[in-house]
């Protein structure tokens, strides 16, 4: 999973853009997941902040999971835009959207 960490400390405030291909290998370190294999391309866009960062991602490709009437292997074609918000404090309990984070984490 070391190819999917982003060394934020070392990051100058503003855009930065990442891509990645998630295949089986990446889908193998998650033991209970419903994803058994897949590959997708994850397009993700990180403004850097001094007080939070915003996350963009645009997922597109298929997974392969199994099919919750039969469990036949089935592969679904995906495709999502999500946006995640980090700030740095302590959570809000209004606040569903954002991920409270403290500044050494």
């Amino acid at each position: 999973l070391l190819n999917y960490v982003i060394p934020i400390s070392g990051l100058h405030a503003g855009l930065h853009t990442y891509e990645y291909v998630v295949e089986k290998e990446f889908f193998e370190h998650f033991e209970l997941s419903i994803i058994n294999n897949g590959t997708v391309k994850v397009q993700l866009e990180l403004d850097k902040q001094s007080s939070m960062y915003e996350l963009n991602f645009e997922l597109s490709g298929f997974i392969q999971t199994e099919c919750d009437r039969c469990l036949e292997a089935l592969e679904m074609e995906i495709e999502s835009a999500e946006r995640v918000l980090v700030k740095f404090g302590k959570a809000e309990l209004d606040d569903a959207e954002v991920i409270y984070i403290t500044p050494n984490t």
